[in-house]
């Protein structure tokens, strides 16, 4: 198995993507908790208590519980790219068309919402 990318988000858990699965590990054994199918980009949280998948949509997941809190609605242009805020309790995310969503994490909120500018193109 040639591993693309490691992540190590806390000290009990770990990520590996190797191409078309990916699988979340307990380092301290190598033991496999799940696998998943390697989105086309995740980016867990600063503290690696949540994780942000995008494929065809936006799915949060708390890893610490390893559950799926659901998707986020996203613009039916598509996301373009995401941050978490320093604490991981918030989610901004860009959409193709440049409207900005805000969302509480774990309650899967959407506190603001930006559509973008009358002419964008």
């Amino acid at each position: 198995m040639r591993i693309a990318a490691l992540l190590l988000l806390v000290p009990a858990l770990a990520i590996a993507d190797t191409g078309p699965r990916g699988f979340r590990f307990d380092p301290s054994g190598l033991r496999e908790i799940s696998s998943f199918v390697v989105p086309s980009w995740w980016m867990p949280s600063p503290d690696g208590r949540y994780l942000a998948l995008r494929d065809a949509d936006l799915r949060i997941h708390d890893l610490a519980a390893n559950k799926d809190l659901g998707a986020l609605p996203t613009p039916a242009t598509g996301i373009h790219d995401g941050a978490w805020s320093a604490n991981g309790r918030l989610f901004a995310a860009s959409g193709n068309d440049a409207s900005v969503k805000v969302w509480s994490i774990p309650a899967m909120k959407e506190l603001i919402s930006v559509e973008p500018h009358e002419g964008y193109s």
